[in-house]
């Protein structure tokens, strides 16, 4: 609010100063007039083989605005359509879903269900947004947000291929049962962005979102476990209990999922206060790790929120979690995690 006012004050001379400091506001972006012009743009570079992609700021959270077109190595189950470098070039590569988890750099990871969900509903949700997140140059969309998704189309575990010019096929890193995980689909023929589940050995397109960096986020959340308002407890077959547990998960591991996590938890606490404004307070979730990162149960230990729908939801987002897999069989984590709500 104080950072509004100053601009008030100063007038369009300070505007246009800051936007050509950030050198990448793009809501007067001369080429596409349909821009949103909440969006900021600019780029990323990958270490690890030099590609540069453009980057789109939409809302709290920023996107990769290109397919992710990394060739993973010693791993040849991402492919380019149709086998053709050109296509590559165009729509970026196609993984399966245990790739595509990893594909993402450093600082970027898949986007879970949650996360696909906050991008689409800043969009206009998910009857109108495909239309505004699809590229206005190669593809029918108007491209109001620069998130520029094309048609890659889908590849197939017999070595076949299907939908390019049609169709986008992106994954989340959301399971599901019998070896299925979530996806979001956007085609030609509609404006819908579609939502679905599908075998994990589907290829589909990546699109990478970077981690929550919040430092107040961070900083709240290590507060917290210091002080042991969120007690970490990790035990093992040999009843070991305690801080840290040789082989078991850090603190830091755990704090890594909640901050990739937290944008999701805002966006649901924000739907809330559009109908309890002046909603804050901490609910404090235990829940339990088993050694391939499934969060196994969740549930509220303490509440100050007294609202049962958004303690519901948060349990439920939590159990969606994915925790990296540790090599000690039979050890389970136990977090007791503070998650605290204020304007």
């Amino acid at each position: 609010m104080l950072y509004k006012s100053i601009l008030k004050v100063v007038g369009v001379v300070a505007v246009v100063a800051a936007m050509l400091l950030m050198g990448c506001v793009v809501g007067d972006d001369p080429d596409n007039p349909n821009i949103n012009s909440s969006v900021t743009k600019g780029t990323f570079t990958d270490s690890r083989d030099g590609k540069s992609y453009n980057t789109i700021k939409i809302g709290t959270q920023t996107w990769f605005a290109e397919n992710l077109n990394y060739d993973v190595p010693d791993d040849t189950t991402d492919v380019c359509y149709e086998n053709s470098a050109e296509n590559c070039a165009k729509y970026g590569r196609l993984y399966n879903w245990s790739t595509a988890k990893q594909a993402c750099p450093t600082g970027w990871h898949l986007p879970n269900y949650d996360e696909w969900d906050v991008l689409v509903d800043y969009a206009g949700g998910r009857k109108t947004a495909g239309t505004k997140l699809r590229s206005s140059t190669g593809w029918n969309g108007t491209n109001e947000y620069l998130f520029s998704a094309l048609p890659g189309g889908i590849g197939f575990s017999n070595g076949n291929f299907s939908s390019a010019g049609n169709g986008g096929y992106w994954w989340s890193a959301t399971e599901s049962i019998n070896n299925r995980a979530s996806y979001r689909n956007m085609d030609y023929y509609n404006e819908y962005v579609n939502v679905d589940f599908n075998s994990k050995n589907f290829k589909f397109s990546v699109r990478c979102v970077e981690d929550d960096k919040s430092e107040q986020a961070f900083k709240r959340g290590n507060e917290a476990l210091d002080k042991g308002r969120g007690e970490l407890n990790i035990s093992s077959p040999n009843n070991l209990k305690g801080g840290a547990l040789t082989g078991g998960r850090s603190r830091a591991s755990i704090q890594r999922v909640v901050m990739q996590n937290m944008a999701s938890l805002r966006y649901v606490y924000d739907r809330r206060l559009r109908e309890r404004p002046g909603l804050e307070g901490k609910i404090m979730v235990k829940f339990t790790i088993e050694e391939f990162g499934k969060v196994i149960s969740a549930q509220v230990m303490e509440s100050t929120m007294d609202d049962s729908e958004l303690e519901r939801t948060v349990v439920d987002r939590v159990k969606s979690w994915d925790f990296d897999k540790i090599d000690k069989p039979g050890d389970v984590t136990e977090v007791v995690y503070p998650f605290v709500f204020s304007q």
